[in-house]
């Protein structure tokens, strides 16, 4: 709770905005899982020739991508304009920090742009990492949900093999976010 005061007092009067993003972005993993159900149910109607129900199951496929789409955008929107409102107050309070330094501290430091590039991690460790782990989660249940209604033995396989790719993905994510993080420092030493 202590983090979450300190991202709503950066935040500032866009907190509100920063948690429809929030918001949109959980619902967005909720909605996500149905589009398999209806792939699904498009599937199975195709093996019993229903063509009634592959062209219902289809529609349904194609609304509800519209639909993600849709939400994914508003989510994007809030969170970005959210983010950075706790952006430009991070800039703030580190400018102000430098300015009051003594010039002697300016000799002793290597990069002074690193205290900028520092309030952007702490702006996306505050912002989007908590949005991403909702989301995760919230995908996670309604992924079971949708194994559950489609048969029981499937949430039970599901229940085995979702947490383990969703561990390998958040893996490969970090590790991407930690080599983008490596060149871009790379690009801006050589830069300076």
């Amino acid at each position: 709770y202590g983090k979450l005061g300190v991202l709503l007092r950066l935040a500032g009067s866009s907190a509100p905005t920063l948690f429809a993003g929030t918001v949109f972005n959980t619902l967005s993993g909720a909605v996500t899982p149905l589009t398999l159900k209806f792939k699904s149910d498009m599937i199975r109607s195709l093996q019993r020739l229903d063509h009634e129900q592959v062209y219902s199951s289809f529609w349904s496929v194609i609304y509800i991508q519209f639909i993600t789409m849709f939400i994914d955008n508003l989510s994007n929107r809030f969170t970005r304009k959210g983010a950075d409102a706790v952006s430009q107050t991070l800039k703030r309070m580190v400018g102000k920090a430098i300015i009051s330094q003594d010039l002697r501290y300016f000799d002793s430091v290597d990069k002074p742009n690193r205290c900028l590039r520092d309030a952007e991690d702490i702006e996306h460790d505050l912002v989007y990492q908590p949005q991403y782990v909702i989301k995760r989660a919230v995908s996670l249940v309604s992924n079971f949900v949708v194994a559950y209604e489609q048969s029981p033995d499937l949430l039970k396989l599901m229940a085995v093999i979702l947490p383990v790719t969703n561990v390998i993905q958040a893996l490969v994510v970090n590790w991407f976010r930690k080599s983008t993080k490596r060149q871009q420092r790379g690009r801006m030493n050589n830069d300076d």
